[in-house]
């Protein structure tokens, strides 16, 4: 099942960099919030931040909103 996550990427490094070796680690790209720094991706493999150190943060979307 694949799951959408968000990350921050960390101050020091370029998307354009990135984006390459995040797909190659099958993370589909979604989105890119440059000012924000802000990444939306999907993959179905389970995301520890630890192995991601590009990334300053990493969040799993959740449907948490309510009506």
């Amino acid at each position: 099942i694949a799951m959408i996550y968000f990350a921050v990427l960390q101050n020091t490094i370029l998307y354009s960099k990135v984006k390459k070796s995040l797909m190659e680690k099958d993370l589909k790209i979604l989105k890119y919030y440059p000012k924000l720094r802000i990444l939306k991706f999907e993959t179905s493999k389970a995301i520890e931040l630890s192995n991601f150190p590009e990334f300053e943060s990493v969040e799993e979307e959740k449907n948490d909103f309510s009506v």
